[in-house]
């Protein structure tokens, strides 16, 4: 995941509007998934394998954020943090 935004980011031209940055992470996010699950597809030892991440790009005054799995983003004001997403996970869920 590192890797493919490693790679990926500095090819970006600069993006300057919120939809732009959503649709860029969104992208992102599904392509490295397709990259997970074609690997888990070629090795039986990747079988049911997966990744968490949880990505922020600031536009202007704007933070856009990407999350998926039980990684979590939190927002710091002063000395206080608070969580601003939700675990996609099982015991979350529950």
């Amino acid at each position: 995941m590192l890797k493919y935004f490693q790679t990926h980011w500095s090819k970006e031209q600069r993006l300057t509007r919120v939809d732009d940055v959503e649709q860029y992470l969104t992208q992102s996010l599904q392509n490295v998934n397709e990259h997970i699950y074609q690997k888990a597809l070629e090795n039986e030892a990747y079988r049911g394998m997966g990744t968490t991440v949880v990505a922020v790009i600031i536009v202007d005054d704007m933070a856009v954020v990407a999350h998926v799995g039980d990684s979590r983003c939190y927002k710091m004001s002063g000395i206080k943090l608070r969580q601003i997403t939700k675990d996609h996970s099982l015991v979350n869920a529950l």
